[in-house]
């Protein structure tokens, strides 16, 4: 499956839920920790400022939270070139995406 897929999949699987799986806990935290270590400087697009303060307010252990704080990263603008600090919020998406997947807790999506 490809890194993409594996993310929506994710996604859906976190909208059926109300609260992140506990298997996938501390990914959640890796990504709210890339999130917030984006570097913002003064010609960052708004997106990525949004991001970073909706992850500075979100619940870790709310699914739709964290579904909706991986849908902004997907969809903030990478050009220009995006700033410092979103490869490892990207990868850190990927992970989670990962664990959600793999977690007994998360129900399957039909496909």
């Amino acid at each position: 499956m490809a890194p993409i897929e594996e993310v929506r999949e994710a996604t859906a699987r976190l909208d059926q839920l109300e609260t992140v799986p506990e298997s996938a806990s501390s990914s959640v935290t890796a990504l709210l920790t890339r999130i917030r270590g984006i570097v913002l400087e003064e010609g960052t697009d708004q997106q990525w400022r949004d991001l970073v303060e909706s992850a500075n307010s979100a619940d870790p252990s709310k699914a739709s939270e964290v579904a909706e704080l991986i849908r902004a990263l997907q969809a903030a603008p990478n050009t220009p070139l995006p700033p410092n600090g979103w490869l490892f919020a990207d990868l850190a998406a990927l992970d989670l995406a990962r664990a959600v997947n793999s977690s007994p807790e998360a129900p399957p999506v039909e496909q």
